[in-house]
């Protein structure tokens, strides 16, 4: 890498600095526990993986984990901060003094000031170009404040955000810093955002020193198919590409943006999913009405995407299914609702379910007319027997005769059961791409930052709940937002927080986001039946760079903080207009 640079015909370096951010859900944490005189436990899981909670309590406690039931409540908002054990270890600690149930509620002051926000970054960061517009070298050198525990999200941010474009000379150094801070956990798209923030603001930079358009210079740098990750691992596919030439003929990009103070800016962001194992099984009831039965928690209504899934596969319709997320001691080893897994792994889990009840049922049909299993056809809600269409039974039928007393039929009840993993090997799975468009109009007089339109354009594959899909995008980008203008922990010298209320602590409202555009791409990612790709990760990914373009368009300010405060703003304005 420093020879490339030491060649290249412009290089732009910077230093950047980014605050900690809570994940913001509005939910507080509250949990239960209950250690029965028999020693068992039960517990009541705010959380987003009922079995890493089990797991993590029959380690921190030293409980045989078969002891151990967590049974999941609804969640109210996590975004990576209720993956792991928080407050049951105490509940169960205490119950097993009193042998009472035991419940801990945090107040909104306590969660702030206890811990698990996301990581904050200093960044130095490198990169060159020739004079044709080739990105030839990138150098980067990255501090991830992990808290007061080892474990920032290096890895995730790093092989996804220099991930962005091809480039061939490449050399990241990034360190897992421990702070006297509260530990921090996974916040959607772990560690991307603030990193993100840095590599496309460069890139912005460079494109005007080389004089290119920043989108056709993206363009012209982003992967493709077949390129390689900084870890080795080859992009099947990413289509950045494509997203990018929708941008380039939308209206949020080509329409002049008029009046004093405003500007508009672009970034982009990727994201690939981590992998992981989900079980489901499938139960069919007396009126031939299904119940699913998941071993992952629901954090935004993939209940009814999975329903959508399991009616397509039954040939049913999406009323006769009924969606129930199960405890640790009903469905077999899930694991956390996080990094994009759910929907893309779990709609292979409930699919193969689906088959295998198909399968038995099937199977019941043809015992029942004497034939091979090979010869009975469904569809419609109805089995028969090819070439002999009089040997016809319906669904409800089959379902009914399985589970009726004296109906003869024997056989058992009917089910499915299927657990479906999935394992990262030489390819990144399933990528996602996605470009954001952001036009603002700056108060140069206080800094303050006004955005007039967003917009956001992402590869979802297929989009089998397109309202699911778009609130994805739309959550995602908000919650970056927040993290680019205003989100910040502030702490004391000794690492206590300053500013533990919503009041000081100011997320976003609905005064200071406009309505989100979205542009559902889909480009149906070829190791999926379904062509799902992940969604809910990378919108959070480009805001803060975005935002930040679009601020040095309107001003010619360049921002290197998080978040770009009104304060900020107008010193780096301030900053500007001395040094021209």
């Amino acid at each position: 890498a420093d020879e490339a640079l030491k060649n290249a015909h412009v290089v732009v370096e910077r230093t950047f600095n980014t605050g900690t951010v809570h994940q913001g859900y509005i939910e507080p944490d509250s949990e239960a526990a209950w250690v029965h005189q028999d020693g068992s436990v039960t517990v009541w899981a705010n959380t987003q993986g009922t079995h890493l909670q089990r797991r993590e309590l029959a380690k921190v406690l030293d409980i045989p984990i078969k002891t151990i039931n967590v049974i999941p409540t609804e969640v109210g908002g996590a975004f990576g901060g209720k993956e792991s054990v928080r407050v049951t270890a105490l509940c169960v600690a205490l119950s097993g003094k009193t042998r009472l149930p035991v419940r801990l509620s945090l107040s909104r002051e306590e969660i702030l000031r206890a811990g698990w926000p996301s990581t904050s970054i200093k960044c130095t960061m490198k990169v060159g170009a020739d004079q044709q517009g080739n990105i030839v070298g990138i150098k980067a050198w990255i501090a991830f404040n992990s808290g007061a525990y080892p474990g920032a999200p290096i890895q995730s941010a790093v092989r996804r955000v220099f991930s962005h474009y091809s480039v061939e000379n490449m050399k990241v150094d990034a360190f897992d810093v421990v702070t006297n801070r509260p530990p921090n956990s996974a916040y959607r798209a772990p560690g991307a955002t603030p990193v993100a923030f840095a590599m496309e603001s460069i890139i912005d930079e460079l494109a005007d020193k080389i004089g290119m358009d920043p989108l056709e210079f993206r363009y012209k740098n982003v992967s493709r198919d077949g390129d390689l990750m900084p870890d080795g691992n080859t992009l099947p596919t990413i289509n950045l590409d494509r997203v990018l030439d929708e941008v380039r003929q939308h209206l949020c990009w080509t329409t002049p943006l008029g009046g004093p103070n405003r500007g508009r800016g672009l970034a982009i962001g990727m994201w690939t999913m981590p992998g992981g194992t989900i079980s489901c099984h499938v139960n069919v009831n007396y009126d031939g009405s299904l119940n699913l039965v998941l071993g992952i928690v629901d954090l935004s209504s993939t209940r009814a995407t999975l329903a959508q899934i399991a009616a397509e596969e039954c040939g049913l319709e999406f009323e006769d299914i009924n969606v129930v997320v199960g405890d640790t001691d009903t469905v077999a080893y899930s694991d956390a609702t996080a990094g994009d897994r759910v929907t893309y792994v779990a709609s292979k889990a409930v699919a193969a379910a689906c088959r295998d009840l198909l399968a038995n049922m099937k199977q019941r049909v043809a015992e029942k007319y004497s034939a091979s299993i090979e010869d009975v056809r469904y569809e419609s809600k109805k089995f028969w027997i090819e070439d002999s269409p009089e040997m016809s039974v319906t669904w409800d039928e089959t379902a009914s005769s399985s589970v009726a007393p004296h109906s003869g039929a024997g056989g058992g009840a009917l089910a499915g059961y299927s657990s479906a993993s999935e394992v990262m090997h030489d390819e990144a799975i399933a990528p996602n791409g996605t470009a954001h468009v952001a036009d603002v109009e700056v108060d140069p007089q206080t800094g303050k930052v006004q955005i007039l339109r967003y917009t956001v354009f992402q590869d979802v594959g297929r989009a089998v709940n397109p309202s699911g899909v778009e609130g994805q995008m739309q959550g995602g980008s908000v919650q970056g937002i927040g993290w680019a203008l205003s989100e910040e922990l502030q702490y004391d010298d000794d690492g206590s927080v300053e500013n533990a209320s919503l009041l000081d602590y100011r997320i976003p409202t609905i005064l200071d986001v406009p309505s989100i555009d979205t542009v559902v791409l889909e480009f149906p990612s070829p190791d999926h039946p379904y062509g799902i790709r992940g969604v809910g990760q990378v919108p959070i990914v480009p805001p803060a760079g975005t935002i930040g373009n679009a601020i040095f368009r309107a001003t010619g300010a360049r921002l290197d903080q998080l978040p770009m405060k009104p304060e900020r703003v107008r010193l780096a304005i301030e900053k500007s207009r001395e040094s021209d």
